[in-house]
């Protein structure tokens, strides 16, 4: 039941709340020419993210690494483009978490006070 409600409120947050954001794209080039076209579009490492929902423009699947810049409960949760619940988890302090294969129109939601740190990175294969 309380899940129910905990996803139901999210849910509501993510309708009633929408905060699209389009992150900054790099040429390919600066990050390895050989295994990537040059229309490539992966975002670059961002600003710090507070709590809310962020949609990336990644046109390709790509390694997320974030981390939590404070000492403050914070989880990650990550939506498909269905809005199903793909990967929730508390962010741990000033460690690094590796997301791998994040994919195209994937929704990241962050729900806490903690200030969060996103990275991106290519696939590596």
């Amino acid at each position: 039941m309380i899940k129910k409600i905990y996803s139901l409120t999210l849910l509501i947050l993510l309708i009633a709340l929408p905060i699209n954001i389009s992150a900054s794209t790099i040429s390919s080039n600066s990050i390895n020419g050989n295994t990537l076209s040059s229309n490539t579009n992966i975002p670059t490492v961002s600003n710090v993210y507070k709590e809310g929902f962020y949609r990336f423009d990644n046109t390709t699947n790509i390694d997320m690494i974030v981390m939590l810049n404070t000492d403050v409960p914070t989880k990650l949760i990550i939506f498909d483009d269905e809005m199903n619940i793909k990967f929730l988890s508390d962010l741990p302090y000033k460690n690094k978490l590796y997301i791998r294969g994040f994919h195209i129109n994937q929704i990241v939601g962050i729900v806490g006070e903690g200030d969060v740190a996103i990275s991106f990175e290519p696939i590596n294969q």
